[in-house]
């Protein structure tokens, strides 16, 4: 994950989902590493390094307990989360800063198999600073009141 707007790279939490299970928590045995980070504060606590917020299962927060770029070579700040096994992932979700600054969370992710070539990649994503920003849930009742309606289209148009 690396900043797309050229800033310092600002993460609360990376998340992998698979049938409901995060994947990309340091508790489920994935790793995560950045390539820079900024000092001016401890984050998360003092016995983790700073890459660590953001897999640690804490999201809406704000620094300093995120991952916290740094500008060391300009805005490089790239932060890379390793799954414990290879998986199938069902959806991300990138939460950023929840306070100042938002304007920074939109992110390039790409995806890397076990022998390092990208297979997948997203950009400008912007990050959630609220659960469930990102995703819309549609209940089972809508959906066959939608298909009814789709059905009721197509043969009113058949008539026509």
């Amino acid at each position: 994950i690396s900043s797309a707007v050229n800033s310092w790279l600002q993460i609360s939490e990376f998340i992998a989902w698979s049938t409901n299970t995060d994947l990309a928590l340091s508790s489920a045995s994935a790793t995560v590493s950045a390539t820079a980070f900024y000092h001016g504060a401890r984050s998360c606590n003092s016995n983790s390094s700073e890459a660590s917020c953001a897999i640690d299962g804490a999201s809406f927060v704000d620094y300093p307990n995120i991952l916290h770029g740094d500008n060391v070579g300009g805005f490089n700040t790239v932060l890379t989360v390793m799954l414990a096994a290879p998986s199938t992932i069902d959806w991300i979700e990138v939460f950023g800063r929840n306070g100042c600054c938002q304007g920074r969370d939109v992110y390039d992710i790409s995806f890397f198999d076990a022998a390092g070539k990208m297979i997948f990649s997203l950009a400008n994503i912007e990050g959630s600073t609220t659960q469930a920003a990102n995703r819309v849930e549609v209940s089972e009742p809508s959906i066959l009141a939608l298909l009814g309606l789709g059905f009721l289209a197509l043969r009113v148009r058949r008539k026509l």
